[in-house]
C-alpha cells in the first residue's frame, strides 16, 4: 500500500546526515562530559563547540544557550524558573491558543497564587493586542506567546508585543517550536527574552531542544543534580542529541530559503485542489498566507468526525492528524478551533508537509480524501 506521511508539525524524521553526525558519539565518543580523562574532555569539547554555534545562530552568549529535553522542559523552564526568581509580581499574560505545555505549567503556578491573564484570539488566530495592552501592568511577570501556532499556522507580531511587554518591564517568553523550524531567528532583530524550540521539528533527534536566553541570570533551575548548564538544568547531558541538534540546525539555514519555497508550492497545490473538489470545506487560520506558517493547512469538513477520518484515511496509507498530536491519546475538542470559533458539526484534520514531501503525490491524496469523505458522510 502507499503510504503518504503528512504530520510533518506533529514530528520529522531524522535527517540521515544528521544521523551521520550523531553516530560517532553514540559508538566511540561516549564518555561523559563531566569526566577529566581525555574521552570526557573530547565530548565536552564537542558541547561547547555545539553551544557556540547555536549561541551565535540566535544571537546570545554562550550562557543564553540551555539544553533541555524538549519544547516541554524549556517552557517550563522559562516560565516555573522565572517565576521562582521573581516572587515579587503574581501576573502573567497568555493566550487561548497556546501549547498545553504553557497552559498546564501556568495551571501549576496558578494553584501557588498567580493570576494568569487568558487573551482572545480573532477568528484567524491573531491575538487581540489592545487587550494585550489593557491586560499588561507594573504587575506583570511575564507574557508567554506561542510564535507560531502549531495547529493553524497563525504567526504572531512578536515585535509589537515584545514591545509592549517592555514597556510596562514583563518579560516576554515564546514557543518558537514550530517557528525555529521554518525562519531564522536572532535575538538581535526581534524583543525576546526567552525562546522554546524542540530538535525534532526541524529533522533533529526527539528528546532534544533548548531554552534561548537573553540573560540566563533571569530564572532559576526546576531541575537539581550535578549542576549542568551553568546549574539552570542539572543531569548528564544528551550528547548525541545536542549534536544532531546542532547539525539539523545548520542544515535548516543552509537548506531554509528552498525548504519554504518547496512547502509553500505545496501547501498553495493542494488548496486549489481542495478548493475545487471540496468546496463545503473551510480553511482554519489566516488567509494571507505570509501571515502563517508554510506547510501547514487546517481543514474542516462539515457533518463529519476528525477521529473517524483521520482513522480512515490512515487505513488508506494517508497519515495527518487531528491537530496536535500531543494529546493524541485523548479525544478532546482543539481548544484552539474552539478560540477561533471553529463549528461543533465541523471534522479537522491538519495537514503538514515536510521538505521531502513529493508534490506528485498530491492527486492521490485527494483522491483518497474524497473516497473516504463520500464514504463517512453518507454513512
Amino acid at each position: 500500500m502507499k503510504t503518504v506521511y503528512l504530520d510533518h508539525a506533529a514530528t520529522t524524521p531524522l535527517d540521515p546526515r544528521v544521523v551521520d553526525a550523531m553516530l560517532p558519539f553514540m559508538l566511540s565518543s561516549y564518555g561523559n562530559p563531566s569526566s577529566i580523562h581525555h574521552m570526557g574532555i573530547e565530548v565536552k569539547r564537542a558541547i561547547n563547540e555545539a553551544r557556540s554555534y547555536i549561541a551565535n545562530l540566535f544571537g546570545v552568549s554562550d550562557r543564553g544557550v540551555i539544553f533541555t529535553s524538549g519544547g516541554t522542559e524549556s517552557t517550563n523552564l522559562a516560565l516555573r524558573g522565572y517565576a521562582s526568581k521573581h516572587p515579587e509580581k503574581k501576573e502573567i499574560i497568555t493566550s487561548s491558543i497556546e501549547h498545553h505545555a504553557t497552559l498546564h505549567a501556568l495551571d501549576h503556578l496558578k494553584k501557588l497564587g498567580y493570576i494568569i491573564h487568558v487573551i482572545d484570539v480573532d477568528d484567524e488566530g491573531f491575538i487581540n493586542i489592545s487587550q494585550l495592552e489593557e491586560k499588561l501592568s507594573d504587575q506583570t511577570l511575564l507574557v508567554s506567546i506561542i510564535w507560531a501556532n502549531n495547529e493553524i499556522g497563525t504567526i504572531q507580531d512578536i515585535n509589537k508585543m515584545g514591545e509592549l511587554c517592555h514597556k510596562y518591564g514583563a518579560k516576554l517568553h515564546v514557543d518558537a517550536v514550530q517557528m525555529v523550524a521554518h525562519f531564522p531567528i536572532s535575538f538581535d532583530n526581534y524583543p525576546i527574552d526567552f525562546l522554546s524550540l524542540s530538535a525534532h521539528k526541524f529533522y533533529g533527534p526527539k528528546g532534544m531542544g533548548a531554552l534561548i536566553v537573553r540573560d540566563y541570570t533571569l530564572i532559576d533551575p526546576i531541575l537539581y543534580g550535578g549542576n549542568q548548564e551553568y546549574g539552570l538544568r542539572s543531569g548528564t547531558e544528551n550528547v548525541y542529541g545536542i549534536i544532531g541538534m546542532k547539525r539539523a540546525l545548520e542544515l535548516k539555514q543552509e537548506e531554509g530559503i528552498i525548504r519554504q519555497k518547496h512547502l509553500l508550492k505545496l501547501s498553495q497545490t493542494l488548496t486549489e485542489r481542495i478548493k475545487k473538489d471540496f468546496p463545503e470545506v473551510k480553511f482554519n487560520g489566516p488567509q494571507d498566507e505570509h501571515k502563517k506558517l508554510p506547510g501547514i493547512l487546517s481543514l474542516s469538513f462539515p457533518h463529519i468526525e476528525s477521529q473517524t477520518f483521520a482513522f480512515a484515511l490512515d487505513q488508506k496509507g494517508i497519515y495527518v492528524s487531528t491537530g496536535s498530536a500531543c494529546l493524541s491519546n485523548e479525544v478532546l475538542e482543539s481548544h484552539v478551533l474552539k478560540a477561533i470559533h471553529s463549528k461543533d458539526d465541523m471534522g479537522t484534520l491538519r495537514i503538514s508537509f515536510g521538505k521531502d514531501s513529493n508534490i506528485k503525490d498530491l492527486p492521490y491524496v485527494v483522491k483518497m480524501m474524497k473516497d473516504v469523505y463520500e464514504q463517512l458522510k453518507d454513512a
